[in-house]
């Protein structure tokens, strides 16, 4: 992953001169060290004059895919060395000139019609209507054409703190609602224990008067 910026991510440079360019919205797509800005007036075309070879941070050669190169050169004539190191295309193998390609072999390269292979130098800030190039001197993305702007959003933790005024009383409902149901207890509590009170004294009335004929015929000669 390039994390927005394959120039810093790839470390690539040029050694040789120029300044390094992706011109990943351009006609051509160029890729690699230039003097002027190919980048600039949408064609992606870097002069041969102002060409110049491209190195690259070499603890990530397992990472950089193969890339394309103006015709008539083909895919076939990119390179990544390690000597040099060299990145990019050459009529002859720099890779067994210790990384160096000769000026008249030098070829302008671009990025990949295979989408997969050129994802790596590619930013996702780019827009299908502008014309975005990095830079090895800025490191930065320049857009024309298009600005981005960033707005602030509110945090979680205010909006929790705001109060919502549409919404109903809970607090209110809740308390409401317990004052019922201990009212409702009470009641309850109240009817049983009269109608225990009422049953205890019937059964007292009751055993009374049970009671009163015994005691009469005991006392009767």
């Amino acid at each position: 992953m390039s994390n927005g910026n394959p120039i810093e991510y790839f470390g690539l440079s040029c050694p040789a001169g120029g300044d390094f360019y992706i011109c990943q919205d351009s006609r051509e797509r160029f890729i690699g060290c230039c003097d002027v800005d190919p980048c600039a007036d949408g064609s992606g075309n870097c002069p041969s004059s102002s060409l110049h070879p491209a190195g690259f941070d070499t603890s990530k050669y397992s990472e950089i895919s193969i890339q394309d190169c103006d015709l008539p050169q083909t895919s076939q004539d990119w390179f990544t060395c390690t000597d040099g190191p060299f990145m990019g295309c050459c009529k002859s193998n720099p890779c067994g000139n210790d990384g160096s390609c000769p000026a008249d072999d030098l070829v302008a390269a671009r990025l990949s019609d295979n989408s997969e292979n050129a994802n790596i130098f590619l930013t996702s800030s780019a827009s299908p209507s502008s014309s975005t190039s990095f830079s090895s001197t800025s490191s930065t993305s320049t857009n024309p054409t298009s600005s981005a702007t960033q707005t602030p959003t509110q945090s979680p933790s205010n909006q929790d703190d705001t109060p919502d005024s549409s919404g109903p009383p809970v607090g209110k409902i809740v308390g409401g609602t317990v004052g019922g149901v201990a009212a409702l207890i009470l009641i309850v509590c109240f009817i049983f224990l009269y109608m225990r009170r009422r049953a205890a004294d019937a059964r007292e009335k009751q055993g009374g008067q049970s009671q009163c004929p015994r005691c009469t015929l005991a006392g009767s000669p």
